[in-house]
């Protein structure tokens, strides 16, 4: 059978056998409780397998005959590029024409000057790139909500919320050493004034001194601002106890605990002394 076979402007001669595949890959999968189905995968490109005899010689008066040290040189040559080559397989039965590439040769000389030449050739597939426009799909649902900003109100600090509270307990007589009774209370005598007037003071002091403890620290600077007020709305601040401060205060607290409670012991022994002295007397009730 008479070939006719050009690789990139190489003329094959000698060709003696010619072996051509095209396949794909079959994967199998095992099916539960239906045993193994057969997945084709995409085809497999084509490829050719030539063997053919070459020499450095001419001495069969073969036609497009070409020395085969220089058929040598030109496979260097397709194997040292990535463009594909014009792949042109004539025979009795058949004639293609397409890109190829030269997968490799090997040659094994028998006789000086003499080789068994086999040449791989793989067809050559463009790859293209598909465009396509994405159609438009209403997203489903509700578009979320943009978060409320929550800034700070003077009005509504912890520390307000405590002075409120404390101004309501002042008024309805409860809260410290001024609320209720005692011993000082005498018999309907008026507090706002006088000896009861200075207990009842002296208790609104040391309510002041618990109050007086919460402070605010800004958080921009780390500086602590013992007056409330003068953070302004809007401002990042945090709040916490000065323990510090506390344990200071505590010294003076019970100071005025202390004096507080012999103050009470001193008026009520002098209100007992003055209930003792009888009507008409000198210093009596008149």
């Amino acid at each position: 059978m008479t070939y006719y076979v050009n690789l990139g402007g190489i003329l094959l001669y000698g060709i003696k056998n010619v072996e051509d595949n095209s396949e794909r890959e079959i994967t199998s999968y095992d099916g539960i409780g239906q045993g193994f189905f057969p997945v084709p995968e995409s085809r497999k490109l084509r490829t050719w397998t030539f063997e053919c005899e070459m020499t450095e010689q001419n001495r069969n008066r073969l036609a497009n005959w070409t020395a085969a040290s220089k058929v040598f040189t030109g496979f260097e040559v397709l194997l040292a590029t990535k463009d594909p080559s014009r792949f042109i397989f004539v025979s009795n039965n058949r004639n293609e024409s397409m890109s190829g590439y030269l997968t490799g040769y090997s040659k094994k000389e028998e006789y000086p000057g003499i080789y068994n030449v086999t040449v791989k050739v793989t067809e050559y597939k463009a790859a293209g790139v598909k465009t396509t426009d994405v159609p438009y799909i209403k997203r489903p649902g509700k578009a979320p909500a943009i978060p409320k900003v929550v800034v700070f109100d003077s009005k509504t600090t912890p520390y307000s919320l405590i002075r409120r509270t404390g101004k309501d307990e002042e008024s309805s007589g409860g809260g410290g050493i001024s609320g209720g009774g005692g011993g000082c209370g005498g018999s309907g005598a008026s507090r706002s004034s006088g000896f009861f007037g200075f207990l009842d003071g002296l208790g609104e002091k040391v309510n002041q001194f618990y109050k007086d403890s919460l402070v605010i620290k800004d958080r921009t600077n780390g500086a602590f601002k013992v007056n409330p007020a003068t953070l302004n709305d809007g401002q990042d601040s945090s709040y916490i106890i000065a323990m510090d401060t506390i344990k200071n205060k505590e010294q003076i607290l019970k100071g005025i605990n202390s004096a507080a409670n012999t103050a009470a012991t001193i008026g009520k022994a002098m209100d007992n002394y003055a209930k003792s002295i009888p009507d008409g007397a000198i210093g009596g009730n008149n």
